[in-house]
């Protein structure tokens, strides 16, 4: 069986750009899995300069002292990967195990090999290149509702 730092030097060596700032993979890859980013619980993104890690910090001690499941990813980790993410549940928190996180790669890697070569494979286009719907999209019946 693999382990995480295997499976996550594996996905490093698939795109070795150091900075890539463009969503074409991700978005071939959340395609390929059925797109879980659609299905989220409420999110609070917080970004800036400073100050991150203690007002997620503070914002998680508030949540889960009022009862809720809090889940966080943070970046970069101090030691290893799993510091990343915190799985929330009633009464805190606890990062991620091994087992947890690798059953996500290899979930990522099989979305990957579904689809071939996530990293620039003709077969996945990007969202201008696709013929757009006639009907609202799935999200947007949802949004409608939810109003």
């Amino acid at each position: 069986m693999d382990s995480s730092d295997a499976l996550i030097a594996r996905f490093l060596a698939l795109h070795p750009k150091t900075i890539d700032l463009s969503l074409g993979r991700i978005q071939r890859l959340l395609g390929q899995l059925g797109h879980p980013e659609r299905r989220l619980p409420p999110t609070i993104h917080v970004a800036g300069t400073n100050g991150k890690g203690s007002t997620i910090a503070f914002m998680r001690a508030i949540l889960e002292s009022a009862g809720l499941a809090v889940h966080v990813y943070t970046s970069p980790h101090l030691v290893r990967f799993h510091e990343r993410i915190r799985l929330g549940r009633i009464g805190g928190g606890r990062y991620v195990t091994e087992e947890r996180l690798v059953e996500a790669f290899r979930r990522c890697e099989g979305g990957a090999a579904l689809g071939g070569n996530l990293a620039g494979s003709p077969r996945f286009r990007n969202k201008e290149s696709r013929p757009r719907s006639r009907g609202r999209s799935s999200r947007s019946r949802r949004v409608r509702r939810a109003s």
